[in-house]
Formats: structure tokens, C-alpha cells, sequence
């Protein structure tokens, strides 16, 4: 009779504890969820016609270290909506190779086209 107690209170010790890893586990994933909701919800409203968001989206998978996500949303921003802060983050990327061949000509015309667009920072940028 002891060593049925003794089994039992084992077998309800270690079914506690293997739960409560399984409670850790499902509460961090419950965390990042908010996150992918949000990049979700920026996704949606950038290809709904929002350059602000598209540009969030970018900023937020390039501090992911997603450069190569963030430089196709880059292009696609400054390419449809000709948002300059789109094209110069892109201009960056181009610059410094992240996400992208690095590639100094391309990012001077990006420069270039932003200069001529009025973002006068852009134009100290191409001399």
C-alpha cells in the first residue's frame, strides 16, 4: 500500500512539472504572437495602398535582420508609391550590401532621383 502511495504521489509530482514546462512554453509563445499579429495587420495595410505601413513593415524586418525582406518591401514602396523615405532606406541597403549585392551606383541614383524629388539630404548624398 506504501509503495502504491509513494507511485502515485511520483507519477502526480512529475505530471506537475512536466505541465508546468508545457504553461512556460504556450506563455512565451503567446508573447510573439502580438508581434506577427502586428507585422500581419502592416502587411495588410501596405498592400491596401498604406506606404506608411509598407515603410514600418520594411523598418521592422530590417531590425529583425531580415534585410533581404525588408529591401524587396523597400523597392516596392519607393517603386509604387515613390515614398523618398522607402527609396532611401533602400539607397542604405544598396550601400552598405544588406540584403542586396552592395552596389554604390545604384544607390547614388536612388540618391539622385530623391535629390531631384526635393529631399535635399539626398543631394549631399550623390557629390
Amino acid at each position: 500500500m506504501r509503495k502504491l502511495v509513494l507511485f502515485l504521489f511520483v507519477a502526480l509530482f512529475l505530471g506537475c512539472a512536466n505541465n508546468s514546462q508545457n504553461l512556460q512554453k504556450s506563455s512565451n509563445l503567446q508573447t510573439s504572437k502580438p508581434r506577427d499579429i502586428k507585422l500581419e495587420n502592416l502587411e495588410k495595410e501596405c498592400f491596401n495602398g498604406k506606404k506608411e505601413a509598407c515603410k514600418e513593415l520594411a523598418d521592422s524586418l530590417q531590425s529583425k535582420g531580415e534585410f533581404e525582406e525588408a529591401a524587396k518591401i523597400y523597392d516596392y514602396t519607393c517603386v509604387k508609391f515613390q515614398y523618398i523615405p522607402a527609396c532611401l532606406s533602400l539607397a542604405h541597403l544598396f550601400e552598405t550590401g544588406k540584403g542586396v549585392k552592395q552596389d554604390l551606383n545604384v544607390a547614388k541614383d536612388i540618391y539622385t532621383r530623391a535629390c531631384y524629388s526635393g529631399d535635399k539630404q539626398s543631394c549631399t548624398k550623390i557629390r
